[in-house]
């Protein structure tokens, strides 16, 4: 379509996030928690809020470090008025599992000023958000209490293939259908044991899968194959 055949109003008219008044003030505060650029967290903060006409389902971040995501997450899911229980997982220790097709080392993303369990809780309820889970332990591993919970929306922080390909086998059969499932660093060079899982994944027949170039990969629970 030639541009002087677009009606004039669609021109520059695209929707900018700016203009989500909530979101523009949440990711504002998140952004001092995390390194996360804007446009994956209104990915992050759409996705909860389409996640949100599902009928059921817990909502699970694995790789919360700091809380920034996390806390976006939680805003969305409360303006939603959703009652589902909120895991943010991390180990608090760095990555784990990293092997042959990982950049990073065991251990990398954390030092002494690295981010902590009792201090994301802390900030969290600030920010009016108590009564989430927390957690400190490798995924799925370490949280076997989260064993049966279902679930609507997951986010998958994790930078590692191995620790990805682990979180997203064990939550993927307990997802409700039309459940979301966002992957972080789809694409990004220092992370390519990501992009190696996700394109390994493709060809999933209960999974439609959504790439784009910012750095994220979603794959929607298909109900029926």
């Amino acid at each position: 379509m030639m541009m002087d055949r677009i009606p004039p109003v669609w021109v520059g008219q695209a929707h900018s996030y700016h203009a989500d008044e909530a979101f523009f003030a949440t990711s504002k505060i998140a952004m001092t928690r995390s390194g996360m650029d804007e446009f994956r967290m209104f990915q992050l903060w759409h996705m909860v809020g389409e996640a949100a006409k599902l009928p059921d389902g817990d909502i699970l971040e694995v790789g919360c470090a700091y809380g920034g995501s996390g806390f976006v997450i939680a805003v969305r899911a409360k303006l939603s008025k959703l009652t589902s229980e909120i895991h943010l997982c991390d180990t608090f220790a760095g990555l784990v599992k990293a092997g042959a097709h990982d950049i990073q080392k065991d251990g990398e993303m954390h030092g002494p000023d690295g981010p902590h369990q009792a201090e994301v809780v802390e900030f969290l309820g600030a920010h009016g958000l108590g009564g989430i889970n927390v957690i400190q332990g490798v995924f799925p591993e370490n949280c076997e209490h989260l064993d049966n919970a279902r679930y609507r929306f997951v986010h998958l922080d994790v930078d590692i293939y191995q620790s990805v390909k682990d979180a997203f086998g064990a939550v993927w059969p307990r997802m409700v259908p039309g459940g979301i499932v966002v992957i972080d660093d789809y694409g990004e060079a220092s992370c390519g044991g990501i992009t190696r899982f996700v394109d390994e994944s493709l060809p999933m027949l209960d999974a439609c899968w959504f790439l784009h170039g910012a750095f994220q990969a979603i794959a929607v629970k298909r109900g029926v194959v």
